[in-house]
């Protein structure tokens, strides 16, 4: 009786001790609930619509001198797609444009005008997008900016892009819940919407959209949450890595994100580098092992393309050709006759 009276009690000091350990052990950093918002991954390169992968893959079964405005134009979001902007803006510019309508191909004729600096046809394009009056108001805002900037009447340093989002009646919305997600939240979405339009599909350093970022980023500081905040300025950086003020701000977030004990959001996760192979339109009859199988590649997906990428043998030698190898190799033989009779004499 007396051992087993023993037992109980070693084994309840022996619980108590280690239920004060776990108290004393750290408790592990979580994700920030971002229940209201959320700046989290971000698609850069979206899928292409079926309708105009099956149109621009259908080219290859036409001759160039054949083709009809329709194919041009399908031809110029293909070349929008593969980063040629300024040869896209020669094919648009020779068929009629203002019929375009989807989303998909009105944004890349809008990000064509972005990246060639034809700011008058990016603002028509925009109003008459099918964007909220809201989200249009913020990307002709932004279009302005990049114009003044272009004309050297633009300095980052004094010049806000959003003065709405420094706008200080914006505090009183935070002690109401009902005037927080009447205002707050809707402007959260309208911006991000029009901030990512000019994300999407290029790398290219932009100090216009790294400033525009870092300016929704002290609007995000304030209002929601440190990791969306951090999410943003780490956007701003990655458009422009000389911006410091945006780097100083990082280190901010990251010193109150550890004191709330948070996980830091993979900035190389959630906002990616565009790739250069996403849209392999134009080596789709390259990559097929019989090349006059023209239709069977027409039918193909751009996973399809991937895959026979990786079974494709690699080429050890691409920088030599067969004529140039059959001159070689009789030279090498030529070599080996000489030596031969020489070694005879």
């Amino acid at each position: 009786m007396k051992h087993i009276i023993y037992f109980f009690t070693l084994l309840f000091f022996s619980l108590t001790a280690f239920g004060d350990e776990l108290d004393q052990m750290p408790v592990p950093p979580s994700y920030e609930k971002t229940r209201s918002f959320t700046l989290l991954y971000v698609e850069r390169q979206p899928n292409v619509p079926a309708f105009l992968k099956h149109q621009i893959k259908s080219l290859e079964l036409k001759a160039r001198g054949s083709w009809t405005a329709h194919d041009s134009l399908n031809y110029a979001f293909e070349l929008v797609y593969l980063g040629e902007f300024t040869h896209a803006l020669t094919y648009f510019s020779r068929v009629k444009t203002d019929t375009i309508s989807h989303p998909v191909t009105l944004h890349l004729l809008q990000l064509t005008y972005l990246k060639t600096n034809r700011f008058d046809s990016l603002k028509k394009a925009i109003k008459r997008g099918g964007n909220s009056p809201s989200v249009k108001e913020i990307r002709l805002r932004l279009v302005e900016v990049r114009e003044m900037y272009l004309n050297k009447t633009w300095d980052p340093e004094t010049n806000i892009i959003f003065p709405l989002l420094r706008d200080s009646s914006n505090y009183l919305y935070k002690n109401s819940q009902k005037q927080f997600y009447k205002y707050l939240v809707p402007r959260a979405e309208n911006y991000k919407s029009a901030l990512l339009y000019d994300a999407l599909y290029t790398d290219d350093t932009d100090k216009i959209l790294s400033q525009a970022f870092e300016e929704f980023g002290d609007f995000l500081h304030k209002h929601f949450y440190l990791t969306n905040a951090f999410m943003s300025y780490s956007i701003s950086r990655f458009y422009d890595k000389r911006n410091t003020s945006t780097a100083k701000k990082i280190k901010t977030i990251k010193t109150e994100m550890d004191e709330a004990n948070l996980l830091q959001p993979s900035i190389r996760e959630n906002f990616q580098k565009t790739s250069k192979t996403r849209y392999l339109f134009k080596e789709i009859s390259e990559i097929t092992d019989d090349s006059t199988s023209i239709y069977a590649a027409n039918s193909l997906t751009l996973e399809d393309i991937e895959t026979l990428k990786a079974k494709k043998q690699p080429d050890y030698l691409p920088w030599i050709n067969s004529e140039l190898l059959l001159i070689v190799i009789l030279g090498i033989m030529l070599f080996l006759v000489i030596v031969f009779i020489k070694s005879r004499k």
